[in-house]
Formats: C-alpha cells, sequence, structure tokens
C-alpha cells in the first residue's frame, strides 16, 4: 500500500474518532471550578444539581456521567440570572 493512502486512512481514522468524543476529565474540572466559585460542597452541588452524590464521585474518579446526570450537571453549571435575565 502506497505510504500517502496509509496517512490518509490513519488520518480520516482519527478525525472519525474524536467526532462525538467527551472530555469527561475536562468536564469534572469545570464543575469543579463552578461548585468553588458558587463555594459549595460535592454534596450540595448533588442536591442542588439533582444527580447522586456518587455519580459525582464516580466522575472524581474519571468515568463520565450518563446523559440524564451530564444534562442536569451542565444546567446546574450554567450562569446563575437574576430577575432580568441578565447573567449575574
Amino acid at each position: 500500500m502506497n505510504i500517502a493512502i496509509a496517512r490518509a486512512r490513519r488520518d480520516r481514522r482519527h478525525t472519525t474518532e474524536k467526532r462525538g468524543w467527551f472530555d469527561a476529565e475536562a468536564f469534572y474540572e469545570a464543575l469543579d471550578a463552578v461548585r468553588q466559585a458558587r463555594r459549595l460542597t460535592w454534596k450540595q452541588v448533588a442536591s442542588q444539581s439533582g444527580v447522586s452524590a456518587s455519580t459525582l464521585t464516580r466522575m472524581a474518579q474519571g468515568k463520565r456521567p450518563d446523559v440524564d446526570g451530564l444534562a442536569a450537571l451542565a444546567a446546574w453549571s450554567e450562569p446563575i440570572s437574576n430577575a432580568s435575565g441578565k447573567s449575574a
């Protein structure tokens, strides 16, 4: 096989593998930054977001949340809005 063709196939395969890729570690680090900014414990995050504390523990261990947990945490981590709808 031609080296150029082999490289093209490898590059295409690499690009395909990244499609739909979710960086669980980066998401957890972003959640932790929001948590710290709001001066909350992980137990409070669980309570406010509606996910279980065990989900957060698993995420701390590098595991991915399920889709419902991901959606709940993403919604929880959005900026808090005041009555006018502007970010606080």
